[in-house]
């Protein structure tokens, strides 16, 4: 809708109280909502929450784990006791402000950048994740991100100096086997800074996207193909990169169908397959509300807090991407 012929700016509700998005377009009340689960008893703060097995699974700050079925009644699958009566008596987790999960042969991976992963089995039982040959996860990869792609399971994410830009990918098939690990294994690590065009090197998240293993960076994207082989040695491909695009956080990226978002600094982008070279291309999707986006995300100056805080979830029965920044 126009003004007049003087005033040709496009018109739009950028700023919604107590409104929301119906499903034919217009603008519906928003309803209120109810607390399904009280998991205080266990969880001082909560972080992050998957669907997994019929259960939410929740991660506290305090590095505990529980999971919630279907009537909200809470139970803890993880803490420091439970961790110690593992072989080794390891500790827990420690206090921590991010967590990324992903599913894998039908189990459930959680990673925080700060402690050795964990996997949930499917009777919901939770251990470190580690290779099952050597029974040892002395070379697990501590990373903020995990997805899986294919037949691979890929973290990254490490702060360990000068591992900012380091790509973690598994063993075939296999969750708990990585470099080091004994044969067969064909895991590979793969530095990608040096083919990163422009922005900082360090990766800011990683996302599916059809047969493509993106890795996002502050402003550029690297679309890779995992599973092409010489002889034995995995030989993952990254001859690709997308510039002036990137990521906030890497819970900002998200998949949907033969399309893929995520939220950077500028916007949300999408990316896409060219429809006659099969190249992938990105498309700016929120060209109506960047200044207002940008507005929000430029007061915020901690990168760290974008990077934990930010987030997207995909919506697909209202058919809407709903990216959250904190106020």
């Amino acid at each position: 809708e126009a003004d007049n012929d003087l005033n040709l700016d496009t018109k739009y509700a950028k700023k919604l109280e107590n409104f929301q998005r119906a499903l034919d377009g217009s603008q519906e009340v928003r309803p209120g909502t109810r607390i399904f689960a009280d998991t205080s008893a266990y969880l001082d703060i909560v972080i992050n929450i998957a669907y997994f097995n019929g259960f939410l699974v929740a991660v506290g700050q305090n590095g505990k784990v529980v999971k919630i079925d279907s009537i909200g009644a809470v139970s803890l699958i993880w803490d420091d006791n439970i961790a110690s009566a593992l072989n080794g008596s390891p500790s827990g987790w420690t206090t921590t402000t991010f967590v990324s999960f992903t599913i894998f042969n039908g189990e459930l991976i959680i990673c925080n950048g700060q402690n050795k992963p964990l996997i949930v089995h499917n009777d919901m039982q939770c251990e470190f994740l580690k290779d099952l040959a050597d029974d040892s996860n002395a070379n697990t990869p501590v990373c903020r991100f995990v997805v899986t792609h294919g037949r691979y399971l890929v973290m990254a994410g490490d702060i360990a100096a000068g591992n900012e830009d380091l790509l973690y990918i598994s063993n075939t098939d296999t969750s708990g086997t990585w470099v080091g690990d004994s044969a067969p294994n064909d895991a590979v690590n793969v530095n990608l800074g040096s083919r990163v065009p422009s922005g900082d090197s360090t990766i800011k998240g990683i996302g599916r996207f059809r047969d493509n293993l993106m890795v996002m960076f502050e402003d550029a994207v690297l679309p890779g193909t995992l599973g092409t082989f010489s002889g034995d040695d995995h030989i993952p491909s990254f001859i690709d990169a997308i510039e002036n695009v990137g990521a906030l956080s890497h819970r900002a990226i998200k998949t949907v169908g033969e399309d893929m978002l995520f939220g950077d600094i500028s916007g949300v982008g999408s990316s896409k397959r060219a429809l006659i070279t099969g190249s992938i291309t990105s498309n700016r999707a929120s060209v109506l509300i960047d200044p207002a986006y940008r507005q929000h995300v430029g007061e915020l100056k901690s990168t760290l807090t974008l990077e934990d805080r930010a987030w997207a979830i995909w919506d697909n029965h209202a058919d809407n991407f709903m990216l959250f920044i904190p106020d």
